[in-house]
């Protein structure tokens, strides 16, 4: 059984405790061995399933009403054949009944007999301030009576859960005393571990419903586009409940045209509403949300703008409004002055022209509407899909910290992204941001680095720019990658995913002619990055084939006499190149100018080349990249970029955009 099994029938039967057998697979499913454990409700199960389990076992009382099994007699040690197990059983049954008449028993769980050791126990509360808490100690009286426990917030670093374990008072007995063997303090470690990893993926983050969503509501939307009702179709095409809500009966015969049912009111929608797209006048909008908040919906996204960003008095008091509702009901606000929530794998959509995709792996946050549909839609011109997006505009009550918690702890997002013009809570962004950047890739697009860029940011979405500097100084500390542009955003994002991590800072730089040969080591060396001379085993080899009338394979290589188009000669040249030790990653120019004439010829040239490509990446463990300038050949290169994208291939159009992605990606990487 899975825990969200084992979660709905516990529920189901109103309670509050799982039983031993119920936790134990629970243990399983997170990664942490458990003794083999089974539940008979009779005198024979119990007798066939010690058999087949093989002895010695023990045999534990199974009742919700009974917590602590040995006080009413409920446990039966080291039984070592099948009659002392069927007089255990009988024993057991009669104290529970005799200690709780009124309990409910469900029968006794059958479990292998544990070798002696040291009791531990590792536990998990959620504390209403911080949320899931792990603790740990030692088992028995040690946390019953001595409270001899140590305390971490998940999630929990290797070295978090050692000082767990070295904290507490009874650290000696872990080491062993009076003949005990010493415990297995790694095993240990990676218990604790997995029990943090697997509280982080169990539901329970406040925005779990809305980025999830087994129903969306559409409100105020109106034609002639029905923009909003139109984007959102591939949600109802996915299986997703999708309504309207509008009151103007001239729009419903268009809504209702598009095939979703609309409703007059928020309070007749017949299932719970995970997330809603407010698109109503400024002044409706209070009375909207204060529906929402009735109809216990998990969030909304307010489309709806002209707060406090427009500076008017009548603004800021709705906006202010909108705060103090959402606030005092803990209301799950997206905005307002946004476009809200963008879920690829749902079909949940802000856009009609965002891909609706499966495979998403970037998370990205957006103060801006304008650049969140743009990432979306570049990211997919490069075969690039979101996991999960929001632009959240005004960010009166969910900040930026509040989503990039939500995408730092999901399985789903590879790497993180963003636009971000100001935040409202400084220090919680800067303890967010750190967390975040322990876990994954996160890139951060600022808006306002200038004196004037920060005054247009307080007109667009009302946001106060902390001094550049200081901005900076923060992005540093916490070990996130900035960008200034879309540009910049989308081409570190991409080598990330698509290359293995930079190790170090020296690059070959394979060129196909003698000025671009020039060209890419001017752009390498100028980001930061090294060129260095490559090994004299890898000059010994290169020497016994290279081609150096016209060419050169000093490092930067002048390779395009050499190759001459054979995938096996590039293949050659790639191996040696892989096996230097002053090498640690590869960037490749493939020239537009002079091989789409043989491509177009040929078109199985281009992809015995790229497979080459691929096999080198997949083969070693160095980072690599293409670069690529379409020359006069636009069209044709837009046309064979999917085959780049097929093959995971980072491709680059410029020297330039290459070596500045790649500094960045080194950058993160040896942080």
């Amino acid at each position: 059984m899975t825990f969200e099994t084992v979660l709905a029938q516990a529920r189901a039967e109103k309670r509050t405790l799982l039983s031993e057998v119920e936790a134990k697979e629970v243990l399983r499913e997170a990664g942490v061995p458990a003794t083999a454990t089974t539940l008979a409700t009779t005198r024979e199960q119990a007798q066939d399933q010690s058999e087949a389990m093989g002895y010695p076992v023990v045999l534990k009382i199974v009742s919700p009403g009974i917590a602590h099994k040995s006080d009413v007699g409920g446990v039966k040690l080291n039984l070592l054949n099948r009659e002392a197990v069927g007089a255990a059983f009988d024993e057991i049954m009669a104290n529970a009944r005799r200690a709780e008449p009124n309990a409910s028993i469900l029968g006794v769980s059958v479990q292998q007999m544990a070798k002696q050791g040291t009791e531990v126990i590792i536990g998990m509360t959620t504390d209403p301030q911080f949320g899931p808490v792990m603790m740990f100690g030692l088992g028995g009286i040690m946390v019953e009576v001595l409270k001899d426990v140590s305390f971490r917030l998940v999630p929990l670093s290797e070295k978090d859960a050692g000082q767990m374990i070295d904290e507490i008072k009874g650290r000696p007995v872990l080491s062993g005393v009076r003949g005990q063997p010493p415990a297995d303090i790694d095993a240990l470690k990676q218990a604790i571990i997995q029990v943090s990893r697997f509280v982080e993926k169990q539901p329970g983050h406040r925005l779990d419903r809305m980025f999830n969503p087994q129903t969306v509501v559409v409100i105020g939307d109106k034609g002639p586009m029905y923009m909003w009702c139109q984007g959102n179709l591939p949600f109802k095409a996915n299986g997703g409940n999708l309504y309207s809500v509008q009151i103007d009966e001239k729009e419903i015969a268009g809504i209702e045209a598009l095939g979703i049912t609309n409703y007059r009111s928020l309070a007749d929608i017949p299932e719970p509403i995970d997330y809603a797209v407010v698109a109503v006048p400024r002044q409706v909008s209070p009375y909207v949300l204060k529906d929402l908040i009735a109809a216990g919906a998990a969030g909304a996204g307010f489309f709806t703008s002209g707060f406090a960003e427009t500076g008017e008095e009548l603004g800021i008091k709705l906006q202010e409004q909108l705060t103090t509702m959402a606030r005092e009901a803990s209301f799950n606000l997206v905005g307002p002055n946004c476009m809200g929530l963008y879920l690829p794998k749902a079909g949940v959509r802000f856009s009609a022209d965002a891909p609706v995709a499966t495979d998403g792996k970037i998370g990205f946050l957006s103060q801006s509407g304008t650049h969140g549909i743009m990432f979306s839609l570049v990211a997919g011109a490069h075969g690039l899909h979101l996991s999960r997006c929001a632009s959240f505009g005004n960010a009166i009550v969910l900040d930026v910290s509040d989503y990039l918690e939500y995408l730092a702890l999901d399985d789903e997002t590879e790497v993180i992204g963003m636009y971000v013009e100001g935040v409202k809570n400084g220090r919680k962004f800067f303890e967010t941001l750190r967390m975040a950047s322990q876990r994954k890739p996160v890139v951060v697009w600022k808006g306002g680095q200038t004196e004037a860029g920060a005054r247009a940011t307080m007109s667009h979405t009302g946001s106060l720019a902390a001094p550049q500097a200081v901005w900076d100084g923060m992005m540093r500390q916490c070990g996130a990658i900035t960008t200034n542009s879309l540009d910049e955003t989308i081409d570190v994002v991409q080598l990330l995913l698509r290359s293995k991590p930079p190790k170090g800072p020296g690059m070959a730089l394979l060129a196909m002619t003698g000025g671009q040969s020039v060209s890419i080591t001017d752009a390498f060396a100028k980001a930061g990055l090294r060129v260095p001379r490559l090994s004299e085993q890898s000059y010994r080899e290169l020497g016994e084939f290279f081609n150096i009338v016209g060419g050169s394979y000093q490092n930067p290589l002048d390779m395009a006499g050499t190759i001459q188009g054979s995938p096996e000669m590039l293949d050659r040249i790639l191996k040696i190149i892989d096996a230097d030790p002053n090498i640690d990653g590869v960037a490749m120019e493939l020239s537009a100018m002079f091989g789409t004439r043989q491509w177009k010829a040929r078109p199985d040239s281009l992809d015995r080349m790229l497979d080459t490509l691929r096999d080198h990446m997949e083969r070693s463990p160095k980072s690599f990249l293409v670069v690529m300038h379409p020359a006069h050949e636009e069209t044709y290169v837009a046309s064979i970029k999917p085959k780049f994208q097929e093959r995971d291939i980072p491709l680059f159009a410029s020297f330039e955009r290459a070596a500045a992605a790649s500094a960045r990606a080194l950058a993160w990487a040896t942080r």
